[in-house]
């Protein structure tokens, strides 16, 4: 017996002492790996699992295994400024997994790369100490290290040069001059629309329950309202449920309403699986989800990747994006514009569309695009891509097929939802300003928690949002009532610079001194200029001169383009297309 005591002892004595000896060894590590920029996990304070590795930075690293799980890294800025906060980890326990990471009280979202590191976002961060918090959004992320990287790209200035699609009808190119105009000084209200059970067709869009909220609570409408596609196409739509079909002549009708009212009308569509297999548009390999989908969209693409046209699949797929494009000619015809939302949260794979990784996803997007517009002839819309995250470089579809980027933020904690966060987000806003080479309008298109307006504007760059919008009060989502306060979302609603559908202007009183000046529909705008105007021709030859003759602008480039007259002094120009003229006069 007492042998055995011995050796059980021993193990333990011996097990102790291989612990301290990792931690002895963790802490030697700290004091030669530690700067005041860079920080190893480990050297923190922190409630979470030590793992070790030689692919480790220091062979250690922390893995956040619990909801309730942190770090707390603090870091020594001598020079205030933009930084970048790159966290470096290991897919350790499977790829994707996904912290929040909070600096001096602002949270942003990043997903661990499989090696090496990733930036969670700039921040605008002031000399002395600074917290870094990193919490779990999803369990199991393995945490190396985190670095303080000065950024300098977050003063670039933006170029804003669309709209993309050439020809865009003049109540699209009213848009996003609007959207443009404000875009750094002022955001938009939006709203999205829910259940139909209850809102009447034909009736003022200010009667639905999920824009009714809002003036009920801040004696405001928002300017922006959107809708859902997602009952307009697949199994049960092809059967002619009259459920689906009044449900989407309803989101039409509130869309008519709105842009009578001078409002934006926004688009999104959860494409249910093209198939007919299921009715669903969320992927089975989410667990949440055990009535998903499985249709793999690239089985119908052909070795080199091209697709499939005769295969039944594809043709359901175009059937379904031609039953949309249908729609937006109808609205096309009456004279009505909006956004368009297509294949949101791309790389989520929650969705079908984005569970074939970031190229195959492209395109299907461009698929998307080159149906309705070159195909249809679909010109009234301006067209977003909504990454999942603000680092899915490989699922740009291509900065010729869309006018604005954007991304859907809601704060999860402990495994929930986190309601009153009212950040501004600004980490997400320089990323994805950083994804887009600052040459789109930068969206928040779905949030838990609207941002506060103080925040937003006080940073260094504003983090100005082109517009945001909450997801439905309706169907007990609540996001409006539970995600923000009442006073605060009263006293956002209130504040000049957010935009609520009494400031809109109106469609029919809003000028950009838009000029049809041929048969092909160039367009030009304004013709009253500072620094710059717009030119959007299908195919035109385009020489702009000086009133003395000098050529200061020549191009043969077909397509929306924006020509930059900073330069030029002041005076009157002439602008041919084609052997067709017009005068713009910069001021």
């Amino acid at each position: 017996m007492n042998r055995k005591l011995y050796f059980f002892v021993g193990l333990i004595i011996l097990e102790i002492t291989q612990i301290f000896s990792a931690f002895a060894q963790v802490e030697d590590l700290c004091s030669l790996l530690q700067t005041d920029l860079r920080k190893e996990a480990e050297c923190g304070e922190y409630s979470a699992t030590m793992v070790s590795g030689t692919e480790l930075s220091g062979d250690f690293a922390l893995n956040l295994a619990e909801a309730s799980d942190y770090i707390n890294l603090t870091f020594q800025i001598s020079t205030p400024g933009y930084y970048s906060v790159m966290v470096g980890g290991v897919a350790k326990y499977g790829a994707g997994k996904v912290v929040n990471v909070t600096v001096n009280g602002t949270t942003s979202s990043v997903a661990i790369a499989e090696t090496g590191d990733i930036s969670a976002g700039s921040f605008d961060l002031p000399a002395g100490d600074v917290l870094v918090k990193i919490t779990p959004n999803w369990t199991w992320g393995v945490v190396d290290y985190v670095e303080l990287v000065p950024d300098q790209s977050v003063s670039q200035e933006f170029s804003l040069n669309g709209p993309v699609t050439a020809g865009a009808t003049e109540e699209a190119v009213k848009i996003y001059s609007f959207l443009k105009e404000n875009f750094g000084k002022k955001s938009v209200s939006g709203a999205m629309l829910g259940d139909m059970d209850h809102y009447t067709a034909g009736a003022s869009v200010k009667t639905h329950e999920d824009v009714e909220i809002y003036y009920t609570t801040a004696s405001k409408y928002p300017a922006l309202v959107g809708v859902d596609f997602m009952n307009a196409t697949g199994k049960s739509a092809d059967t002619g449920n009259s459920y689906y079909t009044t449900y989407t002549e309803k989101s039409l009708d509130a869309m008519r309403s709105l842009w009578a009212l001078g409002g934006i009308p926004k688009f999104t569509w959860h494409w249910r699986d093209p198939s007919r297999a299921t009715d669903q548009f969320y992927a089975r390999n989410n667990s949440d989800h055990s009535d998903g989908t499985t249709m793999n969209f690239t089985s119908v693409m052909n070795e080199d990747g091209s697709w499939n046209t005769s295969s039944e699949l594809y043709q359901n797929m175009i059937k379904d994006i031609d039953v949309i494009a249908d729609y937006f000619l109808q609205l096309q015809k009456e004279g009505i514009a909006g956004i368009f939302r297509p294949l949101h949260e791309a790389s989520g794979g929650w969705f079908w569309w984005g569970t074939q990784g970031g190229a195959n996803y492209v395109k299907l997007y461009r698929l998307i695009y080159d149906e309705m517009v070159n195909v249809k002839g679909v010109k009234n819309l301006l067209w977003v891509w909504n990454p999942n995250s603000s680092t899915d470089e490989e699922w740009n579809p291509g900065k010729e097929y869309y006018d604005i980027i954007s991304v859907d933020i809601y704060t999860y904690e402990n495994g929930g939802p986190k309601y009153h966060v009212y950040d501004s987000q600004s980490a997400d806003f320089l990323k994805l300003k950083s994804l887009s080479n600052s040459e789109k309008l930068i969206a928040l298109t779905e949030c838990g928690s609207i941002p506060d307006v103080e925040l937003c504007y006080s940073s260094t760059v504003p983090t100005a949002w082109s517009w945001w919008m909450p997801w439905y009060e309706s169907w007990n989502g609540h996001w409006v009532t539970y995600g923000t306060e009442s006073s605060v979302l009263k006293r956002v609603m209130n504040d000049e610079r957010i935009i609520t559908l009494d400031d809109m202007p109106g469609w029919d009183n809003y000028n950009v001194s838009i000029k049809k000046i041929s048969a092909q529909s160039s367009l030009i705008y304004p013709t009253r200029i500072r620094d710059g105007f717009y030119i959007t021709q299908p195919a035109s030859s385009v020489v702009v001169r000086s009133i003395d003759g000098r050529s200061v602008y020549e191009t043969d480039h077909a397509g929306v383009q924006y020509v930059n007259s900073e330069k030029w002094p002041k005076g009157t120009y002439l602008v041919a297309i084609d052997g067709m003229t017009v005068k713009v006069i910069k001021l």
